[in-house]
């Protein structure tokens, strides 16, 4: 081989080489830059998910003496939980005229100081993630008879000043009372209030109440 012939060859040679590292090792380098740009900066949540989460959360910071200023519990001196049937009449209620109709009670208990204190916890220190967006959910009707349970604040022997009936089986309060006044309910709030009902002593739960509907004939004249 002369001289001229060596040139063309080495020159061939150095092509294939540059060739080479441009298809195998650039993009190797890129690769591992990419590599390393994922690792420092974690993969997004899904869209919306932090947005849509209405679960829960111990994140409220009040003290007992805080959630104990908030009415009803500041201006009442009793504090009870009851258990009664639910009823296809719509002009029997559980309270009327801020009494108690205590012909349809089935369970009663009067809350201790440190109950009310795990109560006024569970409605105002379970709330909401900061950066959920509320959600208003509806509730489907079962069409049947069963058990309710109310929260009644009253200010001596028989005088309710104020109530919150809660239904564990559609999962929805009755009250009057404003929400700063009975706090968020995030889902599984009814679930904590129910396991607190249970730890009182309240045992009547998901019951189906053995009732029909009455039905009630007007005579016309």
């Amino acid at each position: 081989m002369n001289k001229k012939q060596g040139k063309i060859v080495s020159k061939i040679r150095r092509r294939e080489i540059r060739i080479f590292l441009l298809v195998f090792l650039f993009p190797c380098v890129i690769l591992a830059q990419t590599e390393d740009t994922a690792s420092a900066f974690p993969p997004l949540p899904p869209l919306g998910s932090k947005e849509t989460n209405q679960k829960c959360y111990h994140n409220g910071n009040l003290t007992v003496k805080e959630r104990q200023s908030i009415y009803p519990f500041n201006k009442a001196s009793i504090i009870k939980i009851i258990s009664f049937p639910s009823s296809y009449q719509k002009d029997i209620k559980i309270i009327e005229d801020e009494k108690l109709n205590t012909s349809l009670v089935t369970e009663e208990f009067t809350l201790s100081e440190k109950q009310i204190n795990r109560l006024t916890d569970i409605l105002y220190n379970y709330n909401y993630s900061r950066k959920t967006k509320v959600i208003m959910q509806t509730t489907s009707t079962c069409g049947c008879l069963y058990m309710k349970h109310a929260i009644l604040f009253m200010d001596d022997e028989t005088h309710i000043m104020a109530h919150i009936v809660v239904d564990f089986i559609e999962r929805y309060i009755e009250t009057d009372l404003p929400s700063e006044s009975t706090g968020a309910f995030c889902d599984g709030k009814y679930d904590l209030l129910k396991s607190f009902f249970k730890n009182v002593g309240l045992k009547q739960f998901d019951i189906k109440v053995q009732e029909e509907p009455k039905l009630i004939i007007e005579e016309v004249k």
